[in-house]
């Protein structure tokens, strides 16, 4: 869709474009009387919708300037039922992706397999979309690396293998956030039944070439320090 869009802009006022996007109100608010038994933003199905919104509009921040979420309080984030507060699993996509602070995206190259989409509606079909959809940036200071992988297969878990150049890393961490079902969410009477968790990395991870295990419908961010 990006790609697109800022092509026709270039068709318009050439090879450098003024023109920036303004991404409002983007989310996965389901209507319809049955929204609840379909993937929707109060389920898990939330986390790894924002985090493929986040990471495409990440790669393609130097055409968009402003991006919106839809519905943060009362039907996207933050719930309020019986007295009790707690937050859908997507709030916690917000978050992550928050306290990385990306600022310089990083060059990335991903091979592995992919899944054909048909076209549905007014969206095209695509070919070949990668099972697991990444992104890199570097802190303002550049002295930290985040990784974003979503694995946003249904059903599979998939292996993923990190070959690192030309970052010095002296330390690392990482976050998981995942779930029984793409239909899990948070409720009153358990509030915290999804939450990120701690994820535990090889220790010949800072040495060279390492795999990663990313269940199915998975978001982990990887954090490197120089």
């Amino acid at each position: 869709m990006f790609p697109g869009l800022a092509h026709l802009i270039q068709q318009v006022e050439g090879p450098q474009p003024h023109t920036r996007l303004a991404v409002t109100e983007w989310g996965i608010i389901v209507g319809g009387p049955n929204w609840r038994s379909v993937p929707n933003h109060s389920t898990f199905s939330g986390v790894i919708f924002n985090a493929l919104m986040l990471n495409a509009m990440m790669r393609h921040s130097d055409l968009i300037s402003i991006a919106n979420m839809t519905g943060f309080m009362h039907g996207g984030c933050i719930e309020k039922v019986r007295g009790v507060v707690y937050v859908d699993p997507q709030y916690y996509t917000q978050q992550l992706y928050a306290a990385a602070k990306p600022y310089y995206p990083v060059a990335i190259h991903i091979e592995g397999p992919g899944q054909d989409v048909p076209a549905r509606g007014r969206l095209q079909a695509v070919t070949d979309v990668p099972d697991v959809d990444a992104f890199a940036a570097l802190t303002k200071d550049r002295n930290t690396l985040t990784l974003f992988l979503v694995n946003r297969l249904i059903e599979g878990e998939r292996q993923v293998r990190i070959e690192l150049s030309g970052f010095d890393a002296r330390s690392a961490s990482a976050t998981i956030l995942t779930a029984d079902s793409p239909m899990a969410d948070n409720d009153w009477t358990h509030p915290d039944r999804i939450k990120p968790q701690p994820y535990s990395l090889p220790k010949d991870l800072l040495t060279g070439t390492v795999s990663l295990h990313l269940p199915a419908h998975t978001l982990l961010v990887l954090t490197l320090h120089r």
